[in-house]
């Protein structure tokens, strides 16, 4: 917690506004049930949704997600890019995600920034896109010796921001 100096030893020893705010933030991600379980006992979905909330705890104009879902089944994946959507949403904020999962950004973003050695290769709206043109970024480079691709896709004001994957070429 930025906002803080010093040690803390427990929940208890933070001022009572900012513990109330955490529970708020719990609240909002689905996890006030969980407020007092150690972080290691959550699943990898849960463990995605403390981290948004800590992230709403520093009241960000931008959020970075880098590969929020990366090791989670469809049904967390899903949860914790719906969740990112709604809070992009509702603060008015600025969300980028970066993912490995093609139909993931085409599914979900509302803008989609392909990037190949550092350089904007896509910059379109999500709208009408489909995977085929996504992938088709991969398809137009050497693939023995092309470094890897990102893809960057979002939204500026209400909407996540979320990077795309490798093509099964690369796999």
């Amino acid at each position: 917690l930025g906002r803080l100096r010093g040690p803390r030893y427990g929940v208890w020893s933070y001022p009572k506004q900012l513990r109330r705010e955490a529970f708020e933030h719990l609240d909002r991600v689905g996890l006030a049930n969980q407020a007092y379980q150690r972080a290691d006992t959550l699943s990898g979905g849960q463990m995605q949704r403390v981290a948004i909330a800590r992230s709403l705890m520093q009241h960000p104009k931008i959020m970075l997600a880098d590969e929020p879902v990366a090791s989670l089944d469809p049904e967390s994946s899903a949860q914790v890019l719906e969740l990112l959507l709604r809070v992009a949403t509702e603060e008015k904020m600025t969300v980028i995600v970066t993912l490995h999962q093609v139909e993931l950004a085409v599914g979900w973003a509302n803008r989609i920034v392909g990037l190949r050695d550092g350089r904007i290769v896509l910059d379109r709206s999500a709208v009408g896109l489909t995977q085929h043109d996504v992938m088709d970024v991969y398809r137009r480079v050497d693939h023995e010796s092309a470094p890897q691709s990102n893809f960057v896709v979002g939204e500026q004001t209400s909407q996540p921001a979320k990077p795309l994957a490798q093509s099964p070429q690369q796999k």
